[in-house]
């Protein structure tokens, strides 16, 4: 989920929900955007996904009596005020906590809708009350969901055990009054969202930029058998001199392209730290491998792991993810996905002193000429030198219609 949408009274938006082809597993991948009903206004993507078939286990029942032994009784009406000082306006279909209790760092909760589900599998009031048991001292929304099983549809009240993972991640089990389950989601990670953010969105404030966040991949709790007699794993040390690096790193790749077998894969392991601090010669060696991927798909992997992990398994388990980057950051793997960047404070305004010189290089490009425009037009620099390594008829173009607005400009050869 990277984007909430917010709905306001009286203004309709078109809600568009697109499913992709399938791949060779069936996996299909899903996204979801929103737009005013204005036709002119651009798609905003909410949240992207990807459905796939599955082998059902039998269904298992609650495994506990109801409510759980030795189970404390928590208040649902305080519930309720928590989220309330928070920042949670909850109406009546979405305050259907009824009953919650705790047992040890697990919740339990009863929750029920106060109006019919029609023709949900599962109504959203009734999804979203079995999340509001979840402590928080901060606005948080849901933000990645995997793992996540349909098993029975048109329930009115639901049996929730909601059980800790991770930091920031909960294990969600919904059962029927007959304890049998309804919606199972083996992660469900959640993250803070503040208010000045939901104004943003509001107001739909954004850069234009997206930018790139590392997501929780799931893995499933047993690992399966992965045939790896095509799979070749070659280790990169970080740092070094990056000419030299990136060098090795591509005879690896043109070897394993030439030689290797045609549904083989190459596994190429860093220890760069490629999800916090990245080390500069192992993005490098990433960015190369990512423009490699681009032309042969599916045959290249990349995986960052910390210098002691044991590599052997962490590439079985990449391998499981599917994905052609992945991370290990702190016994957890990671994804990558480029979200929509919002704007989280007002960038001060830039100025130019008027007799000033504002050099910009790479003249002879046409993004050059856009900048120079920008800043004769909009910031009023007066004196400019144009630096580039040839010059050409786009930067004769260019000197002559800065000139012609009053601006002095140069261009010099380097």
């Amino acid at each position: 989920m990277e984007r909430p949408l917010l709905l306001a009274e009286g203004a309709a938006v078109v809600v568009q929900v697109s499913v992709g082809a399938p791949d060779e597993a069936g996996r299909r991948s899903v996204t979801v955007h929103s737009r005013p009903h204005d036709a002119g206004s651009d798609w905003v993507r909410h949240a992207v996904g990807a459905v796939a078939p599955d082998a059902l286990l039998p269904a298992e029942p609650l495994d506990v009596s109801w409510p759980p032994s030795g189970a404390q009784p928590v208040p649902g009406a305080e519930v309720y005020e928590r989220l309330a000082g928070l920042g949670y306006g909850y109406g009546p279909v979405f305050q259907g906590l009824r009953e919650m209790w705790r047992v040890g760092e697990e919740l339990f909760a009863e929750v029920r809708l106060p109006v019919e589900p029609d023709g949900f599998g599962v109504h959203p009031a009734l999804l979203d009350a079995a999340l509001h048991p979840l402590p928080s001292d901060d606005l948080r929304v849901p933000f990645s969901w995997s793992g996540v099983r349909l098993r029975a549809v048109g329930a009115s009240v639901l049996r929730v055990r909601l059980s800790p993972v991770a930091d920031g991640v909960v294990r969600v089990a919904a059962f029927d009054g007959a304890g049998m389950p309804v919606v199972t989601a083996d992660e469900l990670r959640i993250q803070p969202m503040s208010e000045e953010q939901l104004r943003q969105v509001a107001a739909g404030r954004t850069n234009g930029l997206y930018e790139l966040r590392w997501t929780a991949a799931p893995l499933p709790e047993a690992m399966p058998g992965l045939d790896t007699s095509g799979v070749r794993v070659e280790e990169i040390a970080p740092g070094g001199d990056v000419r030299e690096r990136l060098g090795d790193v591509l005879a690896v790749v043109q070897d394993f392209l030439a030689e290797g077998p045609e549904d083989g894969r190459l596994v190429v392991v860093t220890h760069g730290a490629m999800a916090g601090v990245a080390d500069p010669v192992t993005a490098a060696v990433w960015g190369l491998l990512r423009s490699a991927q681009a032309e042969h798909p599916h045959r290249l992997v990349v995986l960052d792991t910390p210098a002691d992990a044991d590599t052997a398994s962490a590439v079985t388990a990449a391998l499981t993810t599917n994905e052609p980057q992945v991370v290990l950051h702190d016994g957890q793997f990671f994804v990558p996905r480029l979200t929509a960047s919002t704007v989280e404070d007002e960038s001060p305004a830039v100025s130019f002193a008027s007799e000033g010189t504002v050099v910009v290089t790479g003249a002879g490009g046409v993004l050059a000429g856009h900048v120079v425009r920008h800043l004769v037009g909009r910031h009023g620099v007066r004196h400019v030198v144009l630096v580039g390594r040839r010059g050409g008829e786009r930067v004769d173009r260019l000197v002559a219609e800065v000139s012609a607005v009053g601006a002095s400009v140069r261009f010099v050869v380097c």
